[in-house]
């Protein structure tokens, strides 16, 4: 049976649609099968109506017609009397995929959404197989329309046929370095990834190519071997055309080199001006459960509820694949199967119909699993953390990938946790790229994870300052208030204490009475000055205090601090492990506090190597909606001082007690070192300032960087700044 042959008929009778579909008799062809007439320049049906019937065309002639997103429009085919019309998106049950219009007058026989399911799987599997070279048309036009803009229909439909398909499946290889080019290559579903290796022969990921994009263009203009190896991020559907194609045309559409020199100018403008995490435009995400107990579909429908505030989002199991395509078992077919093409086309239409798309897995890795991680830009391995830390066997199909994908764990926790724990057991099992901390029935927790997915998060990062940090008690406040959400918080110094309290979660006055208690204390337990200028008891009762025992990687709000190793002169990131032992270190003013040892790592004040880490934070959030909060703007500081080269300091102090003397004006040793440790924080923190989406800079002009004690008007200084 071949349901796309064309006629040399003028007009198809019932008898002849009955030979089409063997399951229909002639007498059953005239019961569900309706005639309709279109005149010419009648609308069959549009782009993106929804696939309620399938057409046959019986005589006359139709053209088929692109939409692209700019509004414009293009023909891409012309269908000829027998073709079939409109069967992939009744099959998928999807929406029309190109707008169809009557050139002359043309009339077809329609067929319902009852009437195909009356007919046997095997016919149906036909007709979905049957489908798959126009959905692959259509598909290919979209991709050539928006690369090369309005070429003719003569000129797509040329490119089409000379065009060949492959499919490759995660991990494979496209091409690789230093090979010779053999064409350019279209990439109609799935993800690329260029790696580009250097004389050592270490590869380093340099971008990415999506769905519409071209790769391998830039060979074919230069005439030279592959100037990187590219290969499928997850399976993927690439069109490929051979260098004689491409010359032909390019001498055919002289206006062709421009475009394709635009499209590696803009690719290279991308991957240079990309230094930092970037969420893609698509987002497919495989959700794998730890444990057979977890209701993966719930944990999708809440997710796509989320997702749909930043673009059209839909979610997938292996029950509901099977009912999108009236097929029992379809989620399971096997890649040798009759029918797989079409299931493969199925999901790359399902795929680029919509930005963000979940497939929940099963916990057994069934076929289903395995496809689900095959077509992942993303694995969220969803955990439930009261179990015992281990690798499930859906998990463990990971491991037989020979190019990993980006892993992250999703800890789903119950309504009433307060605080997780224990997360650090699960990261010891399987190293992963980022783990979120979401809490059952927290509308808020789950929209927090739908912004850091889709690079919408909220960061804040606070500088360090010394006492001129308080001000952030503030600025903290006001974010309150106004209910600004928080989705990522890192810090130095000063700014690693504040920070905590944010990634906390603590309420405002909890934090306002720690500083409270931090001014009464005092930070400076001056002592024998041999190993510090303080014995630095009181700046860790300050930190224990504001932390708590809490480990980093068991907050909700995912937090980082940075301090400076002395043992191998380079910044530490601190991101997991003791919260309250990371902000002594980021706030350890080398000479005035006691340094912290960690794993014969000597830290000291993070100021010294990145006093504002916006740098750190953007490469995290993948986000440019970064809120800075900045106590360190360059101001002089002129004092007059009664001295000449050198003074000795028992002179200071017989000035000091005897009531008669004029007092000497000098610098006290401890705002000289915190001068000077502010002048090298700013001298790190102009270039980061420009990084910023929202820059607080509150007036602290009236305060010196030892004025603890001033907290509430150092406080008020930052509200009023917010």
């Amino acid at each position: 049976m071949d349901q796309t042959s064309e006629t040399n008929t003028d007009e198809l009778t019932a008898a002849q649609l009955a030979e089409r579909f063997d399951s229909l008799s002639e007498t059953d062809a005239n019961d569900k099968i309706d005639f309709i007439e279109l005149p010419a320049g009648g609308v069959l049906f549009k782009q993106g109506d929804p696939g309620e019937h399938l057409y046959i065309l019986v005589s006359g002639t139709l053209d088929v017609i692109l939409r692209r997103p700019d509004g414009s429009e293009t023909t891409i085919d012309q269908l000829a009397p027998g073709s079939v019309v409109g069967e992939m998106a009744l099959l998928s049950g999807g929406k029309r995929s190109a707008t169809v219009v009557a050139v002359g007058d043309a009339r077809l026989a329609r067929l319902s959404r009852d009437a195909l399911d009356a007919m046997p799987p095997e016919e149906q599997d036909a007709l979905a197989v049957a489908a798959v070279p126009r959905w692959q048309r259509v598909q290919l036009a979209k991709s050539l329309s928006g690369l090369f803009g309005d070429l003719d229909a003569d000129s797509l439909q040329t490119l089409q046929s000379q065009m060949t398909w492959r499919r490759l499946a995660a991990g494979e290889v496209l091409f690789r370095q230093g090979e010779p080019s053999d064409g350019m290559y279209l990439v109609v579903g799935g993800r690329l990834h260029v790696s580009v290796s250097g004389a050592a022969g270490d590869a380093a990921l340099v971008g990415e190519i999506g769905p519409g994009e071209s790769v391998g263009e830039f060979a074919l203009l230069t005439d030279e071997a592959r100037s990187a190896t590219v290969y499928a991020a997850r399976d993927t559907t690439v069109a490929w055309f051979r260098r004689v194609v491409f010359d032909r045309l390019v001498r055919e559409h002289p206006d062709l080199m421009r475009k394709i020199a635009g499209i590696i100018v803009q690719r290279l403008h991308r991957e240079l001006g990309h230094k930092t995490a970037q969420a893609p435009e698509r987002l497919i995400l495989a959700l794998l459960p730890s444990s057979p107990a977890i209701n993966t579909w719930q944990f999708a429908q809440e997710l796509v509820s989320a997702l749909a505030r930043f673009g059209t989002a839909a979610a997938l199991n292996a029950a509901r694949f099977d009912d999108q395509l009236h097929d029992p078992g379809a989620a399971n077919i096997a890649p040798g199967d009759p029918t797989f093409p079409a299931v493969v086309a199925w999901m790359d239409e399902f795929e680029a119909d919509r930005q963000y798309v979940l497939y929940a897995a099963d916990y057994s890795p069934s076929l289903w699993t395995r496809r689900c991680i095959g077509r992942a830009d993303r694995v969220l391995l969803l955990t439930d953390p009261r179990a015992d830390p281990g690798v499930s066997p859906a998990e463990r199909l990971l491991d037989e990938r020979e190019m990993p994908v980006r892993t992250e764990r999703v800890f789903w926790h119950q309504p009433a946790t307060e605080q997780p724990a224990g997360t650090g057991r699960w990261l010891d099992v399987r190293s992963v790229d980022v783990h979120y901390h979401v809490r059952q029935g927290s509308t808020d927790h789950m929209d927090r994870l739908a912004r850091r997915l889709t690079g919408n998060a909220v960061a804040l990062v606070f500088s360090g300052g010394s006492a001129l940090g308080l001000a952030y008690l503030g600025i903290y406040k006001a974010l309150l208030e106004v209910g600004i959400p928080i989705d990522y918080v890192g810090g130095t110094s000063m700014g690693s204490l504040a920070g905590a309290s944010v990634a906390r979660e603590l309420p405002y006055q909890e934090v306002a009475d720690m500083a409270e208690y931090g001014g009464k204390l005092g930070v400076f337990d001056v002592t024998l000055p041999l190993a510090a200028l303080t014995a630095s008891d009181h700046l860790t009762r300050i930190c224990q205090r504001a932390c708590g025992d809490v480990q980093i990687e068991d907050l909700w709000i995912p937090y980082f601090c940075v301090s400076t190793s002395l043992s191998r002169a380079e910044p530490v990131i601190h991101e997991r492990g003791s919260l309250w032992r990371a902000v002594r270190a980021s706030t350890s003013i080398p000479g005035v506090f006691l340094p912290i040892v960690e794993n014969d790592n000597v830290l000291v004040d993070g100021a010294l190597m990145n006093n504002f880490p916006v740098d750190i934070m953007a490469a995290r959030c993948g986000s440019r909606h970064i809120i800075g909060g900045l106590v360190m703007p360059y101001r002089e500081m002129i004092r007059r001082y009664d001295y000449e080269a050198s003074l000795s300091g028992w002179r200071i102090l017989l000035n000091r007690i005897n009531p008669f003397s004029k007092r000497l004006r000098t610098p006290s040793l401890m705002k000289t070192l915190l001068r000077s440790f502010d002048i090298n924080g700013l001298r790190l923190t102009k270039s980061q300032q420009e990084a910023v989406d929202l820059l607080i800079l509150p007036d602290v002009t009236k305060f010196v960087s030892s004025d603890f004690d001033k907290w509430q008007p150092l406080s008020k200084a930052g509200y009023a700044a917010a």
